[in-house]
């Protein structure tokens, strides 16, 4: 039923999602990885140690026990047989594709984007997935990003008790696969060219996405981000006016429990003093830090929010696909 289009940290995270809940994926298409590599990288991985998914190579692809996963180097998603493996819905986490055009390219039911696009529509799980034309001949989505997923629900959460006036983003977020090791050129951004081990100043944009699936916070909101020199694990620092009065963080706590239903578990908190590491392979889109969160009057707050960039998103994006079949 899924297939997979980019083994990269994301494409293989959903895989192990899948594979976990006991949903198959029938194949894996990315042009730049051998077989030979799919199956040492679903054993051994820096972030996740000890929890190795054991595939051993055959012809045509590889298999874990009894189960064939079909593996394909196709560069244009035209050319990739998806309906050959039965698959329905396509998991497209190349990051290449992701304007409206080029996913339609895929030849599937469903597909779906592991990153935020600018003509596709983005659902958040537990924020607007009710929202998604289920019923569509031909659906195409976007999951949004990992900082959208953490940042939405507790932002739909403050502004329908309390109003929001204004929020500030500065998400401290981990390495990823497009930093360098050592100073480079970048010609985009010359800081985004330097070592992975700085804390580089960018920018983000999860605010402009969130702005999109919350248009009732248009103007409200800005955003920036901090590049840091941890392998995984991020934290959103929001800073929010309100503009009716908080009298206590613990109000949002029980706010979260209240509503758990209604955002379908994504958000939880936390009094413990974690760190990071402490949080590696969290499946939550958002862990309010409540020790480290400040009221500083009852209209002034600044939220920290954890999240797992790469296991807490992939969880969202196989709610997602479970949400969709669902209903079709």
């Amino acid at each position: 039923m899924i297939g997979i289009n980019g083994f990269g940290r994301i494409g293989k995270n959903v895989f192990r999602r899948f594979w976990n809940c006991g949903m198959k994926v029938k194949m894996i298409n990315d042009p730049g990885v051998t077989v030979e590599y799919i199956v040492y990288s679903l054993k051994y991985d820096t972030v996740y140690q000890g929890i190795g998914i054991r595939a051993v190579p055959v012809t045509g692809g590889i298999k874990i026990g009894d189960d064939f996963i079909q593996i394909s180097h196709e560069r244009d998603p035209e050319n990739i047989k998806w309906k050959d493996s039965g698959v329905e819905c396509v998991i497209e986490a190349s990051g290449f594709f992701l304007k409206q055009k080029l996913a339609n390219k895929h030849n599937t039911n469903v597909v779906i984007c592991t990153g935020p696009s600018d003509d596709i529509d983005m659902f958040v799980y537990g924020v607007n997935h009710s929202k998604i034309n289920h019923n569509a001949e031909k659906l195409i989505i976007s999951g949004a990003s990992c900082t959208t997923n953490c940042i939405t629900p507790m932002i739909k959460l403050i502004d329908e008790k309390y109003k929001i006036v204004a929020c500030a983003l500065n998400t401290v977020h981990s390495v990823t696969s497009t930093q360098a090791t050592v100073d480079k050129c970048s010609s985009k951004n010359f800081r985004l060219g330097r070592s992975c081990f700085n804390i580089i100043p960018s920018t983000t944009g999860a605010t402009k996405a969130c702005e999109k699936i919350l248009p009732e916070l248009v103007g409200k909101m800005s955003g920036l981000s901090m590049r840091v020199p941890v392998a995984n694990v991020a934290i959103c620092d929001l800073t929010v006016q309100l503009e009716k009065p908080l009298s206590d963080l613990n109000e949002l706590v029980k706010l979260i429990d209240a509503t758990k239903e209604e955002y379908c578990g994504v958000m939880a908190y936390t009094h413990d003093q974690v760190v990071s590491q402490d949080l590696n392979g969290l499946d939550k889109s958002s862990l309010l830090d409540v020790t480290g969160s400040i009221r500083i009057s009852d209209t002034f707050i600044k939220l920290l929010c954890w999240y797992d960039n790469e296991s807490g998103y992939s969880s969202r994006i196989v709610d997602l696909v479970k949400y969709i079949f669902s209903k079709r």
